[in-house]
């Protein structure tokens, strides 16, 4: 076959081309914090652009970003405030769970794809984008959850949160902006937890309500902690409010020892089951809340979804039109009975009374009733006809007359035929 000469301009380059190298000096610019919103257009580290300013929080700013190597892939970059400031045992702490974040691959957490550095100190986190509504947005939007969604939705945040726990990461800001809803095809909701290795488990505006008491007393986050925080939300998301609030700590320490008022007086329909699972969570004690973040998931879900006792009410006869008004007859009157005496009787007319006997040992004796009069008067009267009848049978037996006796003649017989034949006999 004839050979054909190749263009050199023809072949694709195996690269991403990042435009000429003085205008692309500015994409490796250091962010400044005087001016967040001139971070959108730069590119960090060569390969993710900023395209839009998503917002600040406590931990600092996030960008929306394209990852211009992977095609369609939009990225969430976070530039963490007051990151230079750490010492350098939180640094490799923090270095160390960022490595471990890169390798977890959960459907439920939102993936960490890069972090690094600026030359000031600064640090950023690169991480997946999800599209959806937090649950804060829906709290705003839409108001408190139903009860069995809202046990689906912390459910999968609790298993989420226990399986990044196992492999030695905290999350340290559990909140409900944290917390990603987004539909799927089957029209059913997927729940994503995000900002994990984000925050440095501070106490700040934006999560102090969520914070756990030894957070706010200064001590270090822990697994309890977080289950705190979860158990916060999921509280939230009953009852669209939250369990502790305060703009400082001194009026969040207040409302800790105050208590949270009960689920099941704020919204009807809910199982008394929820209150204690609360009760848990909530303790102000690390050591009396639930070991694991997966263990309150499942007990706050099987709470939910379980309906509230029903009250038995009395049932009533059915109405029917046979049913015919007639006139009240009043009730007889009882019989009135007559007591021979009124002596009180004691215990000691009773041989066998016992004082630690029976109840019905110790009853006194019903008093004895006289017999009526009438009836009385009538026996008298019935008994002395009797008397009178048997005297006038026995009186006419024996004074009757007796028998009159009649005297036999012979009577000459006329036949004589019949005296022969009687004669012959």
């Amino acid at each position: 076959p004839l050979g054909r000469r190749i263009d050199p301009h023809e072949i694709p380059a195996g690269h991403v081309d990042l435009g000429e190298r003085e205008s692309s000096n500015a994409h490796f610019n250091e962010f400044d914090l005087s001016d967040p919103d001139s971070f959108v257009g730069k590119t960090v580290k060569g390969r993710y652009l900023i395209t839009e300013m998503l917002g600040e929080d406590d931990c600092g700013f996030s960008y929306l970003g394209e990852d211009r190597i992977v095609g369609d892939r939009r990225v969430v970059v976070h530039i963490l405030r007051n990151s230079e400031s750490r010492d350098e045992v939180m640094s490799s702490i923090f270095a160390d769970e960022r490595v471990a974040l890169s390798h977890i691959t959960h459907p439920n957490v939102a993936r960490l794809f890069d972090s690094g550095s600026y030359t000031d100190g600064t640090e950023y986190i690169v991480s997946e984008h999800i599209d959806g509504l937090t649950a804060d947005d829906i709290l705003q939007i839409h108001g408190r959850f139903a009860p069995e969604r809202a046990g689906r939705v912390i459910k999968q945040v609790a298993y989420a949160v226990s399986d990044v726990h196992n492999e030695r990461v905290l999350h340290r800001d559990i909140h409900p902006e944290n917390i990603v809803i987004a539909p799927s095809e089957n029209d059913a909701e997927n729940v994503f937890v995000t900002n994990f290795g984000v925050a440095t488990g501070e106490p700040g505006p934006g999560n102090l309500a969520y914070q756990a008491p030894e957070i706010i007393d200064g001590r270090i986050p822990t697994v309890a902690s977080d289950v705190y925080s979860l158990a916060a939300v999921a509280y939230e998301m009953l009852t669209g409010r939250r369990a502790f609030d305060g703009s400082t700590e001194k009026d969040l320490r207040a409302a800790h020892r105050s208590g949270i008022p009960l689920v099941s007086s704020l919204v009807s329909g809910i199982s008394p089951d929820v209150d204690a699972v609360f009760s848990k969570a909530l303790s102000a004690d690390p050591r009396a809340r639930f070991v694991t973040a997966r263990e309150f998931g499942d007990a706050f879900f099987a709470a939910a979804i379980k309906p509230a006792p029903v009250e038995k009410t009395p049932e009533l006869p059915a109405y029917t039109s046979d049913i015919k008004v007639i006139d009240e007859v009043p009730a007889p009157e009882p019989p009135k009975v007559e007591f021979r005496s009124e002596r009180i009787v004691s215990p000691s007319d009773f041989p066998n009374y016992r004082e630690d006997g029976p109840a019905w040992t110790r009853r006194s004796p019903e008093p004895i009733a006289e017999p009526n009069s009438n009836w009385l008067k009538i026996a008298g009267i019935a008994f002395g006809a009797v008397l009178v009848l048997a005297f006038g049978a026995w009186y006419f037996l024996i004074n009757r007359p007796a028998p009159a006796e009649f005297p036999t003649a012979n009577v000459p017989m006329q036949n004589s035929n019949l005296g022969n034949t009687l004669t012959g006999a």
